[in-house]
């Protein structure tokens, strides 16, 4: 067949090393579009993620504020202690390590400063704390290195008891959301005004005065909803020997626990003074009545004539020792009423710390159970 010298490919194909150059322009171009694209794709995606990157600093910006949110009055007068309720008692040593019980301020109004030297609005509050002119008695409990406390203390001059608790013990047990933070205590012990929180606050409640509406404001806030809260030491651990006590009872002698080795002991930590343990002690009592296969045994608070008028409240006839401040309950690592462990014939503690009537009287049931099976 003969060539058809029109067609443009042949002809251009024909003219030799133009035709090749005409390709070579062809996929130049070619490749610079696929790359143009490229780099088109490219910044989208940037963009794109840039976007998405923002997006999720501003969500995370969100959730601290959220998280360090500073509380209003309202906020913190319901998360605090309410008012009239008594103050948790506890013993903690001086800078001097002389160990001061709350109540050593009984009968006299005190308010209570809490302190935390990491924290940068508690330094601010301390040199106005060494020259502020108090209403009534003023105690400081602080967390931190014993040695800073004790040299902030000198530098300052405080004029003040100041306390030491080993980590945060205290400072949950009267479920602070932050410090610097201040209680009021009346002579009976109990709870007089809301929580201060806030330098400002504070200083108002030491003078003797409402706090500010703005209390809020200056404030190193616990990053933490209150509802979990935990107390560092959360009691010995199952499978730890009993710590050893003999103790004062109520009958004017005393009360060891060795006194029940062989047996199966319901060990309760309860206080007079205490809500819970009035709602737990008619139970306690039936526990004592009913089960030959536990004994039950309580480690009170207060003086002697206290817990007697509270046994004869509820007609307890169960064994009650009284410890001297906290002593007892800080060998079982938990500043906290009620309570309990089981105890099994070794000495030895059969389970975890339950706290609140629930939590111990489904100890106790369990404990029932337990005791069928070994039959």
């Amino acid at each position: 067949m003969p060539l058809d010298i029109t067609d443009p490919w042949l002809a251009h194909s024909g003219s030799g090393s133009e035709g090749q150059n005409e390709i070579a322009l062809i996929v130049i171009l070619a490749l610079g579009w696929a790359l143009a694209l490229g780099l088109g794709v490219l910044a989208y995606r940037l963009l794109f993620d840039r976007g998405r990157l923002l997006l999720q600093i501003e969500a995370l910006e969100q959730r601290l504020g959220e998280l360090y949110s500073i509380p209003n009055r309202e906020q913190i007068a319901a998360e605090g202690l309410p008012v009239g309720s008594p103050g948790p008692d506890f013993a903690l040593p001086d800078l001097d390590g002389t160990e001061r019980p709350l109540e050593e301020w009984r009968g006299r109004r005190l308010v209570l400063v809490f302190f935390n030297p990491d924290c940068r609005f508690s330094m601010e509050l301390l040199p106005e704390l060494a020259s502020v002119q108090a209403a009534g008695e003023l105690a400081i409990v602080a967390t931190g290195e014993p040695d800073r406390i004790r040299a902030l203390a000198a530098e300052h001059d405080l004029p003040y008891p100041v306390l030491l608790q080993e980590s945060t013990e205290v400072f949950d047990l009267f479920r602070l959301v932050g410090t610097p933070s201040a209680y009021a205590l009346d002579e009976s012990g109990r709870i007089a005004a809301p929580l201060a929180l806030g330098g400002d606050a504070v200083l108002e409640l030491v003078r003797g005065r409402s706090a500010p509406r703005d209390a809020g404001a200056t404030t190193r806030i616990t990053p933490k909803a209150l509802a979990h809260s935990r107390l560092l030491r959360t009691g010995l651990e199952a499978g730890t020997l009993a710590p050893e006590f003999t103790l004062p009872n109520l009958d004017g002698g005393t009360t060891s626990l060795a006194d029940y080795r062989g047996r199966r002991v319901l060990l309760a930590f309860v206080d007079p003074e205490c809500a819970p343990c009035d709602i737990l002690a008619p139970s306690l009592e039936r526990l004592h009545r009913e089960r030959d296969d536990l004994a039950v045994l309580a480690v009170s608070r207060g003086d002697a004539e206290e817990n007697r008028s509270k046994a004869e409240q509820h007609g307890l006839t169960f064994p009650i020792v009284i410890q001297r401040h906290w002593d007892t309950s800080r060998d079982y690592g938990m500043f906290a009423v009620p309570i309990a462990w089981l105890v099994d014939e070794d000495g030895a503690l059969a389970t975890d710390i339950a706290i609140g009537p629930e939590k111990i009287l489904e100890l106790a049931a369990t404990e029932k159970e337990v005791a069928k099976a070994r039959a």
